[in-house]
């Protein structure tokens, strides 16, 4: 994956169905991560209608977060009655540092394979 992409829901504070197909990952106002129809991994190559098509042709290698709220938003001084709360704004950057972590350890196991890999064919 190449990179984590964040958006609101422009709904209510719970996600709906629409929302789980389209977000791999959906944090309501109380902080609690919802997972989505489809695993990050469907999104290393979209395949069409089995990948979360979160972003308009910015969907491969890419993880969309979406916070459930912010519907009847206006302008700054008027975001409407679901306006994104701390607890889920914290959820949302503390999911966004575990992806990153987990990604990074994956990306250093694989390092890792592929330097034994180059050894064993330079042995060969």
């Amino acid at each position: 994956m190449k990179r984590i992409i964040c958006h609101w829901t422009g709904g209510a504070y719970s996600p709906n169905l629409t929302d789980k197909e389209h977000y791999h990952f959906i944090i309501d106002n109380n902080g609690i991560v919802y997972t989505g129809k489809f695993k990050p991994e469907n999104n290393e190559k979209c395949i069409k209608d089995n990948y979360a098509a979160h972003t308009g042709g910015g969907n491969t290698g890419s993880i969309g977060i979406a916070f459930a709220g912010m519907l009847g938003f206006q302008n700054r001084s008027n975001v409407g009655k679901y306006p994104l709360t701390k607890k889920q704004v914290e959820a949302g950057f503390e999911l966004c540092a575990k992806l990153i972590i987990n990604l990074s350890k994956l990306i250093t196991a694989l390092g890792k394979e592929i330097l034994k890999l180059q050894v064993a064919v330079k042995l060969i």
